[in-house]
């Protein structure tokens, strides 16, 4: 939505919410970046002042884990297993069978990553389970 001469500014300052310690802070960042390119992409900024609220929910979490929130990394991960695990099946012969293999797949990948944690949740732990309890 970006023409290509502004996208890397246009990342540049859009990266800058996520670095701010708080929630007061990243608004106003975020608030600083619609008033910069508003007049250029205003249905890019219409489309993210819909969605502002979901964009900042990493900042009522802990600082540790907020990376792990606002990243893809993790859903990149399951998603490269998938291909690759499915690449060499070109066709199935129904769609219960795909499902089958993919069960199998999330099953598999929880039960070897099921002892591990991800950066900065060991360190909160007891916080994230007052949230939830």
């Amino acid at each position: 939505k970006v023409r290509v001469s502004d996208r890397k500014e246009a990342l540049d300052d859009f990266k800058q919410v996520h670095k701010q310690s708080s929630l007061k802070e990243a608004e106003t960042v975020l608030h600083a970046f619609y008033d910069k390119y508003d007049s250029k992409y205003s249905n890019m900024i219409k489309n993210l002042q819909k969605i502002e609220e979901d964009l900042l929910v990493f900042y009522q979490y802990p600082k540790q884990i907020r990376p792990s929130i606002y990243s893809t990394n993790m859903i990149e991960s399951i998603n490269n297993m998938i291909k690759r695990k499915t690449k060499p099946k070109s066709e199935f012969p129904t769609e219960e069978s795909l499902d089958n293999l993919l069960g199998v797949q999330a099953i598999g990948y929880n039960d070897r990553n099921a002892n591990r944690s991800h950066k900065g949740f060991g360190q909160v732990t007891d916080t994230l389970e007052s949230y939830f309890d």
